[in-house]
């Protein structure tokens, strides 16, 4: 559902509201929205315990849902560790939408060579 001026935030709450009930099997997500109305989502595994083993899943089955393919890997440092972030950046029922995922290096060995390189 578009946003509309008078309420900006009216449609990415429905869009929202129809995503999770017409696909209760996705992970959750910290959802958040801007008084402009842009829907986003986070799904951090920086710290132990801090989520799902496996953010490329949950990333994974939103792209399955919502027919989007996620960006490549970014890789940069944080507080001396090497973190990958990883979005989805689509438009789910007139709304535009981002997602994105956060994990340490150990997330991803296959990207560790070219770190090291």
């Amino acid at each position: 559902m578009k946003p509309t001026p008078h309420r900006p935030q009216h449609g990415p709450v429905i869009a929202l509201t129809q995503l999770i009930t017409e696909y209760p099997e996705l992970p959750p997500l910290q959802w958040h929205l801007t008084t402009s109305g842009q829907l986003g989502a986070d799904r951090h595994r920086i710290v132990p315990n801090d989520g799902p083993a496996d953010v490329r899943a949950v990333l994974a089955a939103y792209a399955a849902v919502l027919g989007a393919d996620p960006t490549e890997p970014f890789l940069y440092m944080h507080d001396g560790r090497m973190i990958v972030s990883q979005h989805i950046r689509t438009t789910w029922r007139d709304v535009p939408l981002n997602i994105a995922t956060y994990a340490t290096l150990a997330e991803y060995p296959e990207l560790a060579p070219a770190v090291a390189a």
